[in-house]
């Protein structure tokens, strides 16, 4: 990637340029790596060059005799038996075992550039079958054995040569998808193994058979026991012959997909390029003879683990395996009988690691690093690790499965206080990030809240396929891949992190970060909560939280905990996993909480109906009381007493959805000045009897009129676009509706409306829409005081906040709102001269031109004066 001319050239520092007017662009270029020209091979021939007896693996679960069939004979000549031990591995094993397998793999025709997928656990197999693709210059592809249907989506998506799995029920169960016409699998991988000692058929081969029952004979041929050839020939279609192929020159060494969080799982072909730079050794260990014991306890089919294993094996360190699949429990084990010295998780797991009774006390642990993943680590994570866990260090790291780790921090850098910095890090060698404006490529000041954008030598080019080509782009510096991560960069190039712009909640124009809200919640221990945003007609979106609550802790105190971060955090409702027909929070194999599945549950939900008790009072006030409480508990999830002050428990638009709900569901309308004074569900009742009353009172027009306006339609033109039908949308009980008004008339107001917008000089705007003025409002309209019925706002703009990021979120609430876009005609028909109406501008450059000022002032007295001189219009 290049970078500016003043780039630093080593360790881990950044470099930076600068705008026109001298502030600092939020963009950051870590150093470029050294040896960026080795294969991934060379990683791990230099290490068991250096180092033939180290300990390069122990598989914990897997008994020691586990390749007493298939490890080289002169190993085999005393095998051990069964229960001994666990399986462990030198780096001159590790490196036999790869090599012969790579041989018997290449005779039966896999070539370099060819795909060879493994479902395994976390095993000693696939760090077999790693090393032998790597020999080989084949693209290793490593998928879930948790996956689920993803398993099969993933492998139709990829097409692999080879496929080899963990155990013979993996086999049957790929084997019955194999030319379905329900699945996608038709065609099946023409090499495919099982690493189980159970013979199949269909065409599988078992690992012994490659590695033991194979072998060559003079030339190369492959022949059996009776010299009969074996070979199984494969297609060649993506053979390479040239060196380039095999040294991973800009093909695919790793093919790793997605967690699929936001979507379908979209595959990322990592280089040797990749990752030679991404497991570079940014933060040296203090004691260079030191030998590190990586504890790999996450799934091996995602970037973390597989990172974590390699920067191990480069190191000449060992790799553990506590478990097939994570465990807390084999995992604590792990942490005291093995020493392990190096860990990643997450804030989550640590804590469940304490609360675990296998843990021993910290002084028994033998860690010297943590490192921390995610966007909510606090001061009290990182001192949970260094404190409870006997961890000398602990650090936040950020990444992707697109790059690796990107950002993180030098365990000696200054800038962290007792360990810990509110930043997740600074770009880590081989990396580049950038804060852009969201939607575009313009990088924004630092300390300006964006979207960030990474590059370098660590990240991809693009997904496999031509997938999402919108993620990337290419400028004078290199590709960039939008991450969709929200964040900012400091004066000190420290990257924070604030969530994800996938995941903002947006109620009412007002941005609501879920993770705020995750992070203060999840302060309560034993609390897990994840906060998602659901649909909603008026609001746009509501945020809702999904509880697992700790024994005792109601769903009342959650919404109190919330509110306390500010009205803007408020909850609009709160369910338990139970409420929603959940066993668990539904995950990705990384254990990252599959969102989209909650919010789909949650809409789907519908609440129970039971009455409202008011004792001592007439049947058709309980009757209303019952209404009322079931349209607030549609709209929240909760459920008030009769004499609750609704006050209290929401904000104003939850109350102004509440009226609307009352319309829809009742018939009855309610303003949000009624609950002012009646607060209660007793009192609107009340409330609305009382008018029920009068209202039977009325006769004529009037009360046609009381009775048939909606206060959905007062809505409408403030929450959202109408129809030129001028029609609402509507999906509760309809009030009566009165005699629609002739259409003969209306091409008439858009004409008005079309005069008015070339008066104002908006030559190159279009009418979005026209809206009836009510018959209250003639008057203030046609009034002296024209201005009382125009909107001017005056924004107050910190020091750091730039023009451009203010104008465009300006810009975008106007687009939002129509009625901010209106200009009042006046029509000119028959019957409706000098009739009122407004005339909705579609949103355009122009209009935003004439509507936006930018007035720079010294003081706030002296921005109130401009305000009341009008000169802000």
């Amino acid at each position: 990637m290049a970078r500016p001319a003043s780039s630093s050239s080593s360790g881990h520092q950044e470099t930076n340029q600068t705008t026109a007017v001298g502030n600092r662009r939020a963009e950051s270029f870590g150093a470029e790596p050294a040896d960026l020209d080795l294969t991934l091979w060379d990683l791990l021939a230099r290490s068991a060059a250096n180092f033939p007896d180290r300990e390069a693996l122990a598989s914990l679960w897997q008994p020691a005799d586990t390749d007493a069939l298939w490890s080289p004979q002169q190993q085999r000549q005393q095998p051990p038996s069964q229960g001994s031990g666990c399986l462990r591995w030198t780096y001159h094993s590790l490196v036999e075992r790869a090599e012969r397998l790579a041989q018997s793999l290449s005779s039966l025709g896999c070539a370099p550039g060819m795909q060879l997928a493994v479902v395994l656990w976390n095993s000693a197999e696939w760090a077999l079958f790693l090393w032998a693709a790597a020999r080989l210059g084949m693209v290793f592809l490593p998928v879930d054995a948790r996956a689920g249907d993803d398993v099969r989506l993933m492998l139709s998506a990829a097409r692999p040569e080879v496929l080899v799995v963990q155990e013979a029920d993996m086999a049957d169960g790929l084997s019955s998808a194999f030319g379905s016409e329900d699945d996608q699998l038709r065609a099946p991988p023409r090499l495919r193994i099982h690493c189980s000692r159970q013979s199949r058929g269909g065409g599988w081969l078992t690992l012994d058979q490659v590695m033991r029952r194979l072998r060559l004979a003079p030339g190369g041929q492959e022949v059996d026991g009776r010299g009969e050839s074996n070979a199984m020939p494969l297609t060649t279609g993506r053979q390479r012959s040239d060196e380039k192929a095999v040294t991973g020159d800009g093909t695919p060494a790793l093919l790793i997909f997605t967690s699929g969080t936001t979507g379908a799982p979209k595959g990322c072909p990592h280089t040797c390029r990749n990752i030679v730079a991404q497991t570079h050794d940014f933060d040296p260990k203090e004691d260079a003879s030191g030998v590190d014991r990586w504890l790999v306890h996450t799934p091996v089919s995602h970037i973390f683990a597989i990172n974590n294993a390699l920067r191990a094996w480069r190191g000449g360190d060992a790799v553990v395996f506590p478990s097939r699949c994570f465990d807390v429990s084999a995992t604590a084990r792990a942490l005291t009988r093995e020493k392990c010295t190096v860990m990643s998780a997450t804030p989550t797991l640590v804590r469940a690691l304490l609360a675990h009774p296998d843990l021993p006390p910290a002084a028994e642990l033998g860690l010297s690093m943590v490192t921390l993943a995610g966007t909510g680590v606090r001061p009290e994570d990182i001192r949970l690790c260094r404190q409870g866990m006997g961890a000398k260090d602990a650090v936040q790291a950020y990444g992707t499965s697109e790059g690796g780790p990107l950002v993180s921090w030098a365990r000696r850098d200054p800038l962290l206080a007792d360990g810990y910095h509110p930043g997740v890090g600074r770009a880590l060698p081989g990396a580049a990030v950038r804060v852009c404006r969201p939607g575009s490529r313009d990088v924004l000041a630092r300390g300006e809240v964006g979207e960030l954008h990474v590059g370098g030598s660590s990240v991809i080019s693009g997904y496999a396929a031509g997938a999402g080509r919108e993620s990337f782009y290419t400028d004078s510096c290199g590709t960039w891949l939008l991450t969709g991560d929200r964040g900012r960069m400091d004066d000190d190039g420290v990257v924070h992190l604030m969530g994800r712009y996938k995941e903002l909640i947006i109620r009412g124009g007002e941005n609501i970060q879920p993770a705020r809200i995750e992070a203060a919640l999840e302060e309560i221990p034993g609390m897990l909560a994840y906060v998602v945003g659901v649909p909603d007609s008026i609001a746009g979106q509501l945020a809702v939280a999904v509880v697992q609550p700790p024994r005792g802790f109601s769903k009342a105190a959650v919404v109190e905990r919330a509110r306390g971060l500010g009205p803007g955090y408020a909850l609009d409702a709160v369910y338990t996993i139970d409420e929603l027909g959940l066993e668990q929070v539904p995950r990705t194999s990384l254990g990252k909480p599959k969102k989209a599945v909650l919010v789909e549950a949650v809409t789907n939900l519908r609440p129970r109906e039971p009455s409202v008790t008011v004792d001592g009072e007439e049947p058709k006030l309980r009757e209303v009381c019952d209404g009322l409480a079931t349209t607030w508990e549609k709209l929240t999830g909760h459920r008030p007493a009769s004499g609750d002050r609704l006050a209290h428990l929401a904000d104003s638009i939850t109350l102004l959805r509440f009226c609307d709900g009352v319309l829809r569901q009742t018939g009855r309308r309610l303003y949000l000045q009624d609950l002012a004074g009646h607060d209660t569900f007793k009192k609107q009742a009340r409330l609305l009897l009382d008018r029920d009353a009068e209202q039977g009172r009325l006769v004529g027009e009037r009360s046609s009129l009381c009775r048939d306006r909606r206060l959905s339609d007062d809505l409408d033109g403030c929450f959202g676009e109408r129809g030129r039908s001028g029609e609402a949308a509507w999906d509760g009980p309809q009030p009566p509706a009165a005699a629609p008004a002739q259409d003969t008339g209306r091409e008439e107001w858009w004409e008005a409306a079309r005069d008015k917008i070339r008066s104002l000089g908006l030559d190159e705007c279009e009418v979005e829409d026209v809206v009836p003025i009510k018959s209250s409002f003639h008057r203030m309209v046609r009034g002296q005081r024209r201005r009382s019925y125009c909107l001017r706002f005056v924004f107050r703009v910190g020091r750091r906040a730039a023009e451009a990021q203010i104008r465009a979120g300006i810009e975008r609430g106007l687009e939002l709102r129509p009625m901010l876009r209106a200009a009042v005609a006046f029509c000119r028909g028959p019957g409706r001269e000098g009739t009122p109406l407004h005339g909705v501008v579609r949103p355009h450059r122009q209009l935003f031109e004439r509507q936006i000022r930018v007035v720079g002032v010294a003081t706030a007295s002296e921005a109130s004066a401009l305000r009341a001189s009008g000169c802000c219009r």
